[in-house]
């Protein structure tokens, strides 16, 4: 039973191995996915010169349990590594690897379907379920490790650790030399976890980096939106974008940077529209006052011209309040500048902001040293 399931295991190496290598290629998903489909189907093929060479050696027979116990104790070990293998292979399909690495996660549950047939006739699969969980780690490791790269990518992170990124697709390479030389899923699942922990140390490092750049966009748009006294005349919508920075601080703050980057994007966005929506009504006030102004003037001018046409006298004239009656209560206005919320006065809007202030030092010296 050991060498069928070696025959078997031999035969789908490669593809874990392809389907992991595509990690250190730098084309869209898209065209990933289909190299990987295409180099799976080569590998898989009836013909394929990577399939193991037949053994002159007859299969060993199945050696007959002696005893109901001995038989009840297999298994019961096969019952227990089968539902490690599904565990296992559930936290594959969970990270994506039945669409990602297709071909890879089908040929392996083949594998898996034989060494579940071998089990019900009562062969002891405890060790090629062992191997199993390995090769079912590596499809999910090298799926998470697909997944990281694509967002290093798509936000040019690669430029914050470029040494783990080096490291990454270092690993891709080596997991075909492992390939080479007939390696096992233990192996493999360990070369696939190398890759996916430098990938994803890399997505961090830059996710944290931007998000805390991303955040002095954010304050900056709220000082414009400040200055405007926003918080006053729109107090509902400036508060909910403040909140919205504060959510982000607590995400950058407890690791969940790209959270926090998102959180930050969306208060600078909320921010400069109430800058303007309220920038422009404050114009339009101010032309209203203008206007109002002007026809002071001209009513004033029209007075005193009718005055001298026909003077009034000194004596009270009905409809004509005195000058100093009062013909309105006098409004008062809450001071604007306890309207502005401060995103930096808790303890976590303090870390932030000091991140913040790390990111854009670092940012400024970097710049500095590239001109």
């Amino acid at each position: 039973m050991k060498k069928m399931y070696a025959v078997r295991a031999a035969g789908i190496l490669s593809a874990v191995l392809l389907t992991f290598a595509f990690v250190s290629c730098k084309s869209t998903p898209t065209e990933d996915t289909d190299a990987v489909s295409d180099s799976l189907t080569q590998q898989l093929a009836p013909g394929s010169s990577s399939k193991p060479e037949k053994s002159d050696q007859p299969a060993e027979p199945a050696v007959a349990e002696t005893s109901d116990t001995g038989a009840d104790d297999v298994a019961a070990r096969n019952k227990a590594m089968l539902e490690k293998v599904e565990k296992a292979r559930q936290a594959a399909v969970d990270a994506g690897a039945p669409s990602v690495l297709k071909d890879a996660f089908s040929a392996t549950d083949e594998l898996y379907d034989g060494v579940k047939a071998d089990a019900a006739g009562g062969a002891d699969m405890s060790e090629a379920c062992a191997d199993l969980v390995a090769r079912y780690e590596a499809l999910e490791k090298a799926a998470k490790a697909y997944a990281a790269k694509q967002k290093i990518d798509e936000y040019n992170l690669s430029q914050y650790d470029q040494k783990n990124y080096a490291r990454g697709e270092a690993a891709a390479q080596d997991i075909k030399n492992l390939y080479d030389n007939n390696a096992s899923g233990k192996e493999l699942a360990a070369k696939a976890e190398e890759g996916n922990a430098a990938f994803t140390q890399v997505l961090l490092t830059g996710l944290k980096k931007i998000a805390a750049i991303a955040r002095a966009d954010a304050v900056a748009a709220k000082k414009k939106a400040d200055s405007v006294f926003a918080g006053v005349s729109e107090k509902e919508a400036y508060k909910a974008a403040a909140d919205k920075i504060a959510s982000a601080d607590s995400n950058l703050v407890t690791n969940n940077p790209e959270g926090a980057y998102k959180g930050y994007l969306a208060a600078t966005a909320d921010f400069t529209a109430l800058y303007e929506k309220v920038a422009r009504k404050r114009e339009e006030a101010q032309r209203a006052m203008e206007e109002a102004r002007n026809k002071i003037k001209n009513a004033a001018e029209y007075a005193a011209e009718a005055d001298e046409a026909a003077p009034l006298g000194d004596g009270q004239i009905e409809g004509i309040e005195d000058e100093d009656a009062v013909l309105l209560e006098e409004e008062t206005f809450d001071d604007p500048d306890k309207a502005v919320i401060d995103v930096d006065e808790t303890q976590t809007g303090r870390e932030a902001a000091e991140l913040e202030a790390q990111a854009v030092r670092q940012a400024a010296e970097e710049k500095k040293g590239a001109e």
